[in-house]
């Protein structure tokens, strides 16, 4: 699944090398953490654990660095995507999205992130704290988003009636239904 990424990766490892490991490093950190965001995300959806720093190393080509601030900042856009899938399978399935024998949810996962995100101190890495700011208000505001999905989902689902799922179907014009009903 890696492969073309991991191909194309290990062709710009020559340019790489050596001094010019941090000469070029802020021409491909975006991709770099780009890279930890799918990495990250793939590896909680199939564990619902975070993979450590060690284990995202080894996920890249030799000679490919991975810094701590790309790692972390993959983090912070991880969050996001946890949130788009917990709100798509809230609306799919009725339910919030959590581990086998009723252990913690992905939004206590968030909750936990996010404070543990919170706690960190950028200020000793310029590449960390030129993009905390945003990134960490991005990282509240979709957690808070799964908490009013989960409160919407326990106050309004009552109100559902069981079996109904969400209308997929895409239409411009009126449906065959909408004409049925006038």
């Amino acid at each position: 699944m890696y492969s073309t990424i991991n191909s194309l990766l290990q062709s710009i490892v020559p340019d790489l090398e050596g001094i010019n490991a941090y000469r070029y490093r802020s021409n491909i950190t975006g991709g770099m953490q780009e890279f930890m965001e799918a990495v990250l995300f793939q590896h909680y959806l199939e564990t619902q654990h975070l993979l450590s720093y060690e284990g995202s190393r080894r996920s890249l080509p030799a000679g490919i660095m991975l810094t701590y601030e790309d790692y972390l900042l993959g983090i912070f856009d991880m969050t996001g995507e946890l949130m788009r899938f917990a709100i798509t399978y809230m609306a799919t399935n009725g339910k919030l999205p959590g581990t086998k024998g009723g252990g913690a949810s992905i939004l206590t996962d968030m909750q936990l992130l996010r404070t543990e995100l919170e706690n960190i101190d950028p200020g000793g890495s310029y590449g960390l704290s030129k993009e905390f700011g945003q990134k960490l208000k991005t990282t509240r505001t979709s957690t808070e988003k799964v908490e009013n999905g989960v409160y919407s989902m326990i106050v309004r689902g009552k109100e559902r009636p069981k079996g109904w799922r969400p209308d997929t179907s895409i239409s411009d014009g009126p449906r065959e239904s909408d004409a049925l009903e006038a």
